[in-house]
């Protein structure tokens, strides 16, 4: 019974034209173009622009008294510095497939880390701003509804 090409190597399937061969290597590039601007992207963010000490200051706004979580800094924390490591896990995965034939490491970064763990992230990024942001907008529209009403 024949197998499909799906998962082999190109030795494997029997060889791969050189016109194959080109594709696939314009291919991986596009990949690893998109792998590496990604993460080049999430780290300037996380490192560089959401550095200034007071920028999540507006996370704090609606904090019980006694409490120090700030919500949209730790969902900015996790989702940024996540996504920055699986973009670079990524970007190097893809750049080992142009010097092997094996590129199954790189499709199981991309199918659990790029398409699994990055959907994780998203959602547990959603979750924590809403709570930050719905907790700020309640407190600023507390307050402008109790010097409304003096």
């Amino acid at each position: 019974m024949p197998r499909d090409r799906i998962g082999q190597s190109p030795s494997e399937a029997g060889g791969e034209t050189e016109e194959e061969r080109n594709q696939r290597i314009k291919v991986e590039l596009v990949y690893l173009l998109f792998a590496v601007g990604n993460a080049v992207s999430f780290g300037i963010e996380k490192w560089r622009y959401r550095s200034v000490p007071n920028y999540y200051f507006n996370g704090t706004l609606g904090l019980k008294e006694g409490s120090i979580t700030n919500f949209w800094e730790l969902a900015n924390s996790v989702f940024l510095t996540g996504a920055f490591f699986v973009w670079v896990l990524a970007a190097l995965s893809t750049f080992l497939t142009f010097f092997q034939e094996d590129s199954t490491l790189n499709k199981l970064i991309w199918k659990w880390g790029v398409f699994g763990i990055l959907s994780f992230l998203n959602g547990l990024y959603f979750s924590m701003t809403f709570m930050s942001y719905d907790r700020a907008y309640r407190t600023i529209r507390q307050e402008r509804y109790s010097l409304s009403s003096r």
